[in-house]
């Protein structure tokens, strides 16, 4: 946090930049989850943030990068898809992945091809709501957003799947 603007020797005033940033703290902390640690580092990246939206946005939502995940790289290749090396999300997928295979249950390729691609579209609505102004602000969206909007994207999974099964299988409401 910057310091305020000195009005004695142990007072100070703080503007709304202050507040904002306090507002982006708490958010991260109570809301994200985010340990103390985690957030120094993204508002190490909005108070210095790299040259590009991309690595921006990359900072700020897979900071740690995952382990090698060679069957989640194929899978995402396959879909034609260019995403970095070591990312996060796909030892997560891989992790999925041999879940699968643990659990005995099969989803054909082409089921799994059809869920990236209606997951594809949800990611594209979402990075066209990233706001351009400041980094502060594109890091608040990315974080909180990811955050925030996967338990709505769970749970409107769970009602649409109410909604095909009732048109599928008939009327079964409980």
């Amino acid at each position: 946090m910057p310091p305020g603007e000195r009005t004695s020797a142990t007072q100070a005033r703080y503007g709304e930049a202050h507040v904002q940033r306090l507002q982006l703290v708490r958010a991260l902390i109570d809301v994200a989850g985010l340990s103390i640690d985690r957030v120094r580092r993204m508002l190490a990246v909005v108070d210095e943030p790299p040259s590009t939206m991309t690595e921006l946005l990359h900072l700020a939502t897979d900071p740690e990068g995952g382990a090698a995940a060679p069957r989640a790289a194929a899978f995402v290749a396959d879909l034609g898809w260019d995403v970095p090396d070591g990312l996060g999300a796909l030892e997560d997928l891989e992790r999925g992945l041999a879940g699968l295979d643990a659990s005995g249950l099969e989803i054909p390729a082409t089921q799994l091809a059809a869920l990236a691609g209606a997951i594809d579209r949800v990611a594209e609505i979402e990075i066209d709501g990233v706001p351009t102004a400041s980094s502060e602000a594109a890091v608040a969206y990315a974080v909180l957003g990811t955050e925030l909007v996967a338990p709505i994207l769970l749970a409107l999974r769970r009602v649409a799947h109410a909604r095909h099964t009732i048109a599928r299988f008939g009327d079964g409401h409980a």
